[in-house]
C-alpha cells in the first residue's frame, strides 16, 4: 500500500499538480484611439482571450493552458450608450464586419475612456454582455501574445 502512495505522490510530482501552478485566464482588455478611423471619431480595440490546449512550455503541469488575445476593432463617433446601428465592428484579422446589420441593432454599445460593454451579443457560445476594460498600457506589455491571421 505504501509503495502505491509513494508511487501516485512521484507521478503527481512528475506531472505537476494539476492547475495549482497555472495563470488564470487574462482578462478581456481594449485599447483606445482617439484620432478614429473609417470617418468616425474614436477607435477602440478588443482583445479577447482564446484559449489554446496543450501544455505551457514555462510550466510542467499538463492541464495548463496557453492563451492569446484575438483583436477586433470599433469605431464609434459618441461615447455613453450607443446602439449597434451606429458602430463600425471590424473583424481585424480577416477585415470583415464582426456581425450582420440587423444583428449589430440589436446589441447596445456603453463606450467610456475606463470601459466597453457590449450587451446582447449572441452567436454560438451564448455570450450575453461582455465587459472590456480599457488599458493604458501596450498590448506588448501584457504578457500574451496577439493572434495574427495568416492566410
Amino acid at each position: 500500500m505504501k509503495k502505491i502512495i509513494i508511487l501516485m505522490l512521484v507521478s503527481f510530482l512528475f506531472v505537476g499538480c494539476g492547475p495549482l501552478g497555472c495563470d488564470g485566464e487574462p482578462p478581456t482588455r481594449a485599447t483606445l484611439d482617439e484620432n478614429g478611423g473609417y470617418g468616425m471619431r474614436y477607435h477602440f480595440t478588443l482583445y479577447e482571450v482564446l484559449a489554446n490546449g496543450g501544455v505551457n512550455p514555462h510550466n510542467l503541469s499538463v492541464s495548463c493552458k496557453e492563451y492569446e488575445y484575438y483583436k477586433s476593432e470599433i469605431y464609434t463617433d459618441d461615447l455613453g450608450a450607443v446602439n449597434g446601428s451606429q458602430v463600425i465592428w471590424k473583424n481585424r484579422f480577416q477585415g470583415r464586419d464582426m456581425q450582420t446589420s440587423e444583428q449589430m441593432a440589436k446589441l447596445t454599445f456603453t463606450f467610456s475612456d475606463t470601459q466597453v460593454q457590449i450587451d446582447g451579443f449572441e452567436n454560438e457560445y451564448s455570450f450575453e454582455n461582455i465587459d472590456y476594460k480599457v488599458e493604458t498600457s501596450s498590448p506588448e506589455s501584457w504578457g500574451i501574445p496577439i493572434f495574427v491571421w495568416r492566410d
